[in-house]
């Protein structure tokens, strides 16, 4: 069933006047016997007052705690997105660092194949020369190719002519400056 609400009695007062009980309720007369009537005790102007004062310091109340909590969540919103603009300079920062620098396996692997293509075209533009392989030279200041022939005056050519277009050959093939 439902819930059935009763209302609670007051609590008993002493009262000086004659036709009162002593909860305050006025005394019915005959006449009104046979009438059952509620009466429910209405509290007096100052009450009233008192709670519409009351209950404009609680909206009060409730409209700063609303404001509190939107505060907070703005600077929990800010504070999330200094640490992830942080979060993000550091991984740039990161990449930059990585970005100039190759790694060892990289340099390594890149090495190799430098190697093998050039001696794939010294091989094939020297092969009637009698070429027997090539070395390279790393240095900071430059790179040195050396290639080793059994016929050398062929592969240098009259006054070095032909090691000039080799060498102009490779530059430009391989990018050396």
């Amino acid at each position: 069933m439902g819930t059935v609400l009763l209302p609670k009695p007051l609590p008993e007062a002493k009262s000086d006047l004659p036709h009162e009980r002593p909860s305050g309720v006025p005394l019915h007369h005959s006449d009104e016997a046979g009438k059952s009537s509620h009466r429910v005790a209405v509290p007096s102007k100052p009450e009233e007052s008192e709670l519409k004062s009351a209950q404009k310091e609680l909206k009060g109340e409730l409209t700063k705690l609303d404001n509190l909590e939107e505060e907070q969540r703005k600077t929990q919103r800010v504070e999330n997105l200094a640490r992830l603009s942080q979060k993000e300079n550091e991984d740039e920062a990161r990449s930059q660092k990585n970005a100039g620098s190759t790694s060892k396996k990289r340099k390594f692997v890149a090495d190799g194949v430098f190697n093998a293509e050039l001696n794939e075209f010294l091989a094939r533009t020297l092969g009637e020369d009698g070429y027997a392989g090539v070395e390279v030279r790393v240095t900071p200041i430059r790179t040195e190719i050396i290639i080793r022939a059994t016929r050398t005056r062929e592969v240098l050519g009259e006054k070095g002519r032909r090691i000039r277009e080799l060498t102009a050959l490779v530059q430009k093939r391989f990018g050396f400056p």
